[in-house]
């Protein structure tokens, strides 16, 4: 297979989106795009006129962070900081074929995309990539004026192979780690269906809107958690461009957590004789224009760079589900509140409540600790409830991907089959 250079000016048609900001429209249906890490790039459904829509079957690329989404349906799209998401149409394309494309156009903007260098349409125009392309010239090839014409039927099949390693991989690794079942049991259903309420009152942390009632009390976090001593230990000057590093080694070790939005709040690796670390907690992110009161769950070995921190249970409770919740409500609680002019420092955080659901008797009333170790009126959180309700919340969402999975396995079985 021959690999030939295209200029994406010349491979595709190259059109700006054309939305508006979110605030600006209805809820609806077509799919608001930006350049968000998650759920490929959509954050909500809208209603907008026919000027403001973008076709689908096409791959969006954003300026700034330089990631790339196919959005197969029409959507309406907008980048961050004013800054537009561009979109690519490209004739014979198809979600497959999208894949392989859009990993080339990766290894460009990856490397280059950022706030001070926008990998805006101009930009974008002159890029080149690398694509498998058929022996045979087209003087006439809408994709290049070479007269290259990419090989779509070798990128197909070879997106579809990896495809099938990978769903053989996550069918592995889901029996293994007991994740495969998604059915919900009386009790999950019972866990997820419960409504939250502090003293009779439904709280804002209410986990449905229909269900039984699970009592729950507000906690100041004070009362729970301990701010973990982390940070630098070596003695020499910590020189940024030596001592830490973007891709975990064996020698950059230890996840180091900063002022990170996206990827569990980690950016930097250090050495782990270089920094002290704890073996878990969760993550506060003190500083960040975005990502100031972000709250991330840590279940592996853990260090601080700066602009963030640490905490963890003084009762030494730390398993991951239990870790997973806490930081939902502690986020819930503190990210309204905090912001960049406003920085979420431990000495305001530790003032702040969360609410939790509490250990009750048979009767339905609160269980009551006498020592009051955990609140002034001797409330209990109930940590298997919260382990529970994780648990089961895993479940709902592994549904969808173990039904994909399933699909995928017989669709391939028929194949090999009628071969």
């Amino acid at each position: 297979m021959k690999y030939e250079r295209y200029k994406l000016n010349e491979l595709a048609k190259i059109e700006k989106v054309k939305g508006k900001p979110l605030s600006k429209y209805e809820e609806g249906e077509t799919p608001y795009v930006t350049g968000s890490q998650s759920n490929n790039g959509v954050v909500g459904y809208i209603n907008a006129p026919e000027t403001d829509i973008s076709k689908g079957n096409c791959i969006v690329v954003d300026p700034i962070k330089g990631l790339c989404m196919y959005q197969e349906n029409d959507f309406v799209g907008r980048g961050f900081s004013g800054a537009s998401i561009n979109a690519l149409y490209i004739e014979g394309m198809d979600e497959t074929s999208a894949m392989f494309i859009i990993a080339a156009i990766k290894k460009v903007s990856l490397k280059v995309a950022s706030y001070s260098y926008l990998f805006n349409s101009n930009k974008l125009a002159e890029a080149e990539i690398m694509l498998p392309t058929l022996d045979a010239l087209d003087a006439d090839s809408p994709y290049s004026s070479n007269g290259y014409v990419p090989d779509w039927k070798y990128m197909k099949d070879r997106v579809a192979e990896l495809e099938k390693d990978r769903v053989a991989e996550l069918e592995n690794y889901l029996i293994a780690s007991g994740l495969n079942d998604y059915k919900l049991t009386e009790e999950d259903k019972a866990v997820l269906a419960a409504k939250l309420v502090d003293g009779g009152v439904l709280s804002q942390n209410s986990i449905s809107t229909d269900g039984c009632l699970k009592e729950g009390r507000k906690f100041k976090i004070d009362d729970l958690f301990k701010k973990e001593k982390l940070g630098w230990i070596t003695n020499r000057k910590f020189n940024k461009e030596k001592d830490v590093s973007k891709e975990q080694t064996k020698e950059f070790d230890l996840p180091l957590v900063n002022a990170k939005d996206g990827n569990n709040g980690i950016m930097y690796y250090g050495r782990s004789s270089d920094f002290s670390s704890v073996d878990g907690g969760i993550d506060i992110v003190s500083n960040g224009a975005i990502s100031t009161g972000n709250v991330y769950p840590q279940s592996h070995k853990i260090g601080v760079l700066f602009d963030a921190y640490i905490i963890n249970l003084k009762n030494g409770m730390k398993n991951e589900c239990l870790l997973m919740y806490l930081a939902a409500s502690i986020q819930k609680s503190i990210k309204p509140r905090f912001g960049y002019s406003n920085k979420a420092v431990w000495s305001k955080v530790r003032k702040c409540n969360i609410c939790l659901p509490i250990q009750t008797d048979d009767s339905g009333k609160p269980v009551i600790d006498a020592s009051k170790t955990y609140s002034p009126k001797g409330y209990i959180p109930d940590w298997e409830y919260m382990e529970k309700y994780i648990k089961a919340t895993e479940k709902e969402i592994i549904k969808e991907v173990v039904l994909y999975k399933d699909e995928v396995i017989a669709k391939a079985k028929e194949i090999t089959e009628v071969a």
